[in-house]
């Protein structure tokens, strides 16, 4: 029987798994981007302080966590096959795994970036779609390994005929994302204005790479099952 693929449980699902392993989730994400964090609280200190030169900070960390982030994305994706296997998700695994794929998922990354960044430009639609045609383009990096540009046309063919749906998880997912941040960044706030924003953009920044590994991991993982109807064991046997 093949299985539906619907938002709705593609976004329960990827809060389920990313809360079940929020420990090491998160570690990985701060420590990874430990470098950008670093700048970017700089960066806002630097500012409040009117000492100037906060700019320069953010843009570094940006950059940093451009390159950063890859190794973020390509280490959950292995924790998340690892959680949906009933197996145990280690920290150093998960990063061992994720320095393998580090330099292809850079470049995948890099060329999703500038297309949803191009069309945004061009006008916001046009982002929107790109942004949902290569949503698997990153666990199609890591799992199937056809190389930076197989990765993204394996990704138009996953989300063929399912678009609207994956459009679904990623608004969804993202507009939860947001109201966290935001909480979190309002209840800091209420002691210090400074140290609010600190903890938000910290927050945001780890919960946010998060979330983009896990949402579109389980997108792939749903669509290879729905269109494909391949099991769990038979997509991770790479990792084995």
């Amino acid at each position: 029987m093949q299985e539906r693929f619907s938002s709705g449980s593609v976004i329960g699902q990827t809060f389920s798994v990313y809360f079940a392993n929020f420990v090491p989730f998160n570690l990985i994400c701060g420590v990874v981007l430990a470098p950008a964090l670093i700048l970017e609280t700089m960066a806002i200190l630097r500012e409040n302080e009117t000492i100037g030169g906060g700019d320069l900070y953010s843009a570094v960390a940006s950059l940093l966590q451009i390159f950063l982030a890859p190794l973020v994305q390509a280490s959950l994706t292995y924790g998340v096959f690892q959680h949906i296997r009933n197996k145990e998700v280690t920290i150093g695994d998960c990063l061992g795994n994720g320095l393998k794929r580090m330099f292809p998922v850079l470049g995948v990354v890099i060329l999703v970036g500038l297309a949803t960044t191009v069309g945004f430009i061009l006008c916001i639609i046009p982002g929107i779609l790109a942004s949902v045609i290569l949503a698997c383009a990153v666990p199609a990096a890591v799992i199937e390994r056809p190389g930076v540009f197989g990765a993204l046309t394996r990704s138009q063919e996953l989300t063929d005929g399912h678009r609207w749906t994956v459009f679904g998880v990623i608004f969804g997912v993202g507009i939860i994302n947001i109201v966290l941040v935001f909480s979190l960044g309002l209840i800091a706030g209420l002691m210090s204005l400074v140290w609010g924003m600190i903890i938000a953009t910290i927050f945001g920044v780890i919960v946010g790479t998060a979330l983009q590994a896990t949402a579109p991991t389980l997108i792939y993982y749903h669509l290879r099952k729905a269109k494909e109807s391949i099991d769990v064991e038979e997509i991770a046997a790479v990792f084995d």
